[in-house]
């Protein structure tokens, strides 16, 4: 059965968050209709389970909750009502209506106490630990009420944080990014992941929490270590780790991969044993067109905006995320993708 469902999603990087999802749908082979999309929420139709959308937000890190939509009202109170009073629900148990206000100038209790008047009618209540969710997202333009699927737990990557690690480096990227862009390369667990710059392992971590094959390498037999000791520690031990510059890393590999997600060292912390970084990305480039499938993403950070100027002909600029990663650094992330 086609529904129609609502992702909260975090403002902090829209663009990103939006993407995110619709990467996960597509790395699953899901068919979809993308129904609306902006800084508050995506809604999309699709015929898939519960169980599937459990799944899509144990993946994602730039959400916060997913539900099922019953509908979208305007701010009224007595035009809430009437739809809550047209979109009935299931009796699944114990119920609790929640709400979140992403609006400066919308007030929220009417609108709660209005929907739960409806859909608490009869039912038992408890607040503490429901059985059933209504939620409310209320927004500048609009309310979208949802029955609650699934909480996305983000707490896990601020655990996961670089310096929470054995090893760490401070320029590390937070693991709810690393997380996204892995997701970005529109990857599943029967597939292989590369990370040709592993630093200290944040990229392969995420990826090989979700079970997905991590081959990793960096010239640096202290991060290739580092990154050893990392996976270990979160009890990840199938990985396929080498030294190596990254000309020479076809020469490790077997078999081409299904996706590159790396991010290109930069600026002054790393080192670039003299060589400029516009030569090194030139290198890297042609690299990674070697050992990644035909038709597959390379999801690319760096220190540049348009790093497309040193793509090999053979890998087409798809489109790049502009995202402060400290309060100096602007860092941008670009995807990739090899011609078939």
């Amino acid at each position: 059965m086609i529904r129609e469902f609502i992702f909260d999603v975090s403002k902090e990087y829209p663009l990103l968050a939006r993407d995110e999802i619709i990467s996960c749908f597509k790395s699953e082979g899901i068919q979809f209709e993308l129904i609306k999309s902006n800084e508050d929420v995506l809604i999309l139709k699709a015929d898939v389970s519960n169980e599937i959308i459990c799944d899509i937000a144990s993946r994602v890190s730039m959400s916060f909750s997913i539900g099922e939509l019953l509908f979208t009202s305007k701010h009224s109170i007595e035009f809430i009502k009437e739809q809550a009073r047209s979109h009935s629900i299931e009796d699944k148990g114990r119920l609790a209506v929640q709400y979140k206000n992403r609006s400066d100038t919308v007030e929220s209790k009417s609108f709660v106490h209005a929907v739960a008047d409806v859909y608490t009618a009869s039912r038992l209540v408890d607040l503490s630990k429901p059985d059933q969710i209504i939620h409310l997202l209320i927004t500048p333009n609009n309310i979208f009420v949802s029955e609650q699927i699934v909480q996305v737990d983000r707490s896990v990557f601020e655990r996961r944080k670089a310096h929470l690690r054995p090893f760490f480096s401070p320029i590390s990227l937070h693991p709810k990014i690393a997380r996204a862009l892995v997701n970005l390369s529109q990857v599943n667990d029967q597939d292989t992941i590369l990370d040709p710059f592993c630093g200290t392992g944040g990229i392969l971590l995420e990826a090989g929490l979700m079970n997905i094959s991590i081959i990793g390498s960096d010239i640096s037999e202290k991060m290739v270590k580092g990154t050893q000791r990392n996976l270990s520690e979160y009890n990840i031990n199938s990985f396929n780790m080498f030294i190596c510059d990254i000309s020479d890393i076809s020469n490790h590999l077997l078999n081409p991969v299904d996706a590159v997600v790396t991010d290109f060292p930069y600026g002054k912390s790393t080192s670039l044993q003299g060589e400029p970084l516009e030569e090194l990305y030139q290198r890297s480039f042609h690299s990674i067109q070697s050992v990644l499938k035909p038709g597959k993403k390379a999801v690319i950070g760096s220190a540049i905006k348009h790093i497309d100027k040193h793509a090999t002909s053979g890998l087409k600029h798809i489109l790049s995320y502009p995202l402060r990663v400290h309060q100096s650094l602007t860092r941008y992330f670009h995807v990739f993708q090899k011609a078939p």
